[in-house]
Order: C-alpha cells, then sequence, then structure tokens
C-alpha cells in the first residue's frame, strides 16, 4: 500500500508565522494564486527543509488544500478501499481533525487523475466538497454533514466529458457557484458512457446554490459556438471587479468557445486548461491548442468596457507562432504583476 503524505511546506510559512489572511479556495482570497504583499514564502524547501509536520492520507489527490484559521481542509482517493474522502486536519500540529468516506465505489475513469481533483472551499462555517464523480457535499467545521447532491442528473453516470470532470467550487456573498462546461451530445469514451446516451442536446451551465442550505438561487445557461472537446473546461469561475468606474464584480469564465465575451484568445479546437488571471483592466486566460497540450497559449482581452458584448481581445498568441520567451514578455508587459506560467512539460516563466 502506498503511503500519502500533506506537508505543510509552503502553508506554514504564509498561515503560521506571518498570520497572512484564510486561503478560503483554490486561487487564494483574490482568486488569482496570489496573497498579500508581505507575503513571504520560503526560497528552498525538501520533503525535511522548511516543513512544519506531515499527515498520512488515505491516498493521492491533485486538490488544493484550503486554510481557514486552524483548519486545513484537503479531499483523498483510496483507491485499494475504492473510497472518496474529505478530511480536516489542524494546521498547527497536522493533526486529523476529522474524515468523512464522502462515497464508496469507483473513485476513476482513466490511468491519470482521480475523482479528487476539484478544490474545496470554506467561509470559516460551512466547507464544501466536490468530485469529478458529481458528489458535492457541505459540512460545518466540526464535521457534519450538511447537505448533499450529485451534479449529474439522474439516469446519467458521468458529465459529457472526455477526462476526469475536475472544475472546483467557489463561493460569493453566500452562494456556492458550481460551473459546468461539457460537451453538447453524448458520446464514449475509454468504454464508458459521457452524458446522457438518449440526449439531443447536453447543456453547460453556471448554478449557485445556498452555501447554508443547498438551495438553488439561480442557474444561467452557457451556450457556444465550439466543438466537441473544445466545450470542456478543466477551469473554475473567478470573481473580478469590472474596469470601469463602477467597478461591478463579474464572473469570468474561460472555456467552452466564444459566447461574447468570455475565452480571450481561443479558436475552435481550443481546450481551456488554467483558471483566468484578472488584473486591473486586463484579463489574461491560459490554454492549450489543437495537436497537443503542450503547445500552450495565452490571449489578453481588454475589461474597461462595462458592456461584456462591447469587450475586445487585444491579442491571442499561440507558443509555437511567436515563441515561448516572446509570449512571456509580452504577457509581463502587458499586466501590472507578472504571472507564473507554467506548460505540462514544465516550461515556465
Amino acid at each position: 500500500m502506498k503511503t500519502f503524505h500533506l506537508a505543510l511546506l509552503l502553508f506554514s510559512f504564509p498561515f503560521l508565522v506571518l498570520a497572512a489572511p484564510n486561503w478560503p479556495n483554490q486561487r487564494g482570497p483574490h482568486f488569482n494564486g496570489s496573497g498579500e504583499q508581505d507575503l513571504k514564502l520560503p526560497a528552498q524547501f525538501s520533503p525535511t527543509e522548511n516543513v512544519d509536520w506531515k499527515a498520512e492520507l488515505p491516498g493521492a489527490s491533485a486538490a488544493t488544500p484550503v486554510v481557514w484559521n486552524d483548519h486545513v481542509f484537503v479531499n483523498a482517493v483510496d483507491r485499494e478501499k475504492k473510497e472518496i474522502h474529505a478530511i480536516c486536519l489542524q494546521a498547527s500540529t497536522g493533526k486529523i481533525l476529522w474524515s468523512r468516506v464522502v462515497v464508496k465505489g469507483r473513485v476513476h475513469i482513466d490511468d491519470r487523475s482521480d475523482f479528487s481533483s476539484p478544490s474545496p472551499v470554506t467561509d470559516g462555517k460551512h466547507v464544501a466538497f466536490f468530485f469529478g464523480n458529481g458528489e458535492l457535499i457541505v459540512y460545518d467545521m466540526s464535521g457534519k454533514e450538511i447537505w448533499r447532491k450529485n451534479m449529474i442528473p439522474p439516469g446519467e453516470k458521468y458529465f459529457a466529458f472526455q477526462w476526469t470532470f475536475s472544475t472546483s467550487p467557489i463561493l460569493f456573498e453566500g452562494n456556492l457557484i458550481m460551473q459546468v462546461l461539457q460537451r453538447d451530445v453524448p458520446f464514449s469514451y475509454a468504454g464508458l458512457p459521457r452524458g446522457k446516451q438518449d440526449a439531443n442536446s447536453i447543456p453547460s451551465y453556471l448554478v449557485a446554490f445556498d452555501f447554508a442550505t443547498g438551495e438553488q438561487k439561480w442557474r444561467a445557461e452557457r451556450p457556444a459556438k465550439a466543438v466537441a472537446e473544445s466545450l470542456e473546461a478543466f477551469t473554475s469561475p473567478v470573481v473580478s471587479p469590472t474596469a470601469d468606474e463602477g467597478g461591478k464584480l463579474q464572473l469570468l469564465v474561460a472555456g467552452g468557445g466564444r459566447p461574447e465575451w468570455a475565452r480571450p484568445g481561443q479558436r475552435q479546437g481550443d481546450l481551456a486548461l488554467g483558471n483566468v488571471e484578472s488584473q486591473q483592466d486586463r484579463a489574461l486566460a491560459p490554454g492549450a491548442l489543437p495537436g497537443g497540450r503542450e503547445r500552450g497559449g495565452a490571449g489578453l482581452c481588454s475589461q474597461k468596457e462595462p458592456d461584456l458584448r462591447r469587450r475586445h481581445e487585444e491579442w491571442g498568441a499561440p507558443v509555437e507562432e511567436r515563441g515561448q520567451g516572446s509570449l512571456l514578455r509580452r504577457v509581463h508587459a502587458a499586466l501590472p504583476r507578472r504571472p507564473f506560467l507554467c506548460s505540462q512539460r514544465g516550461i515556465q516563466g
């Protein structure tokens, strides 16, 4: 049996030593992977250096741990026991405060990932866990189950998604927001049916639930002109203010083609892999291009225009057309804070 550990490496610095704000979701308090300006991270770390503690987990996970005060939430799958786990640890010691088996049965549908890829989200009162099999479950901070539902409609087994569905939920003003971007027709892959097999059309949408009760608050269909795999997205929505004088908050969604202004730089055949990066009056959307996910690219879009339908794409640039260094220079010149980009093969800048 393989042993998996959660090590408090980077977490020990922002959350314990500097007492920085909580990290309530996959992308942090600002929805862009950044902390406060005085946040300091270790220049060096290893399995033994700059480690506060290690905690054994029941299995692997691609999820990002989230932190609220002295609580760390993370999920994992146990492939041997075929169990999916929701786990809460004490941030100061690594002690497991509670662990719940969310569901038993199949925990993966391909050999590259599992259902534990989405990250949890918390507001300090409740914590939500979502998994690639559609299970959405909310606990209170003590581990008591508050509500749950499965995002896959009855009669269907999986999302209309070729690989493992892995969007992460976000919170905004008491609403738990889920993004479901998938293909618009059923298909089969690796011997498994994806989507409702007799359906003429399968919707993509965003939906919001009351975080405390599970009551559905709104749902917005998201039609797109893309086809097949290009309708799928591994991304999560991002909350960002508009750059006009009013500064109203908006949801930025990467993936699924180009309905109005939603996926800068994307063309038919593209696949959205990374979340939008929003800075001041710009939004950057990284992604993959036809012919392989290593052929990454990026698009930059203006947020100055408050009317989404009138916003314009400033440029879209695939790596193979401009070169990795050229693309990074263009990205860094356009944004006030230099984003960190990394390809599947480890090319970064």
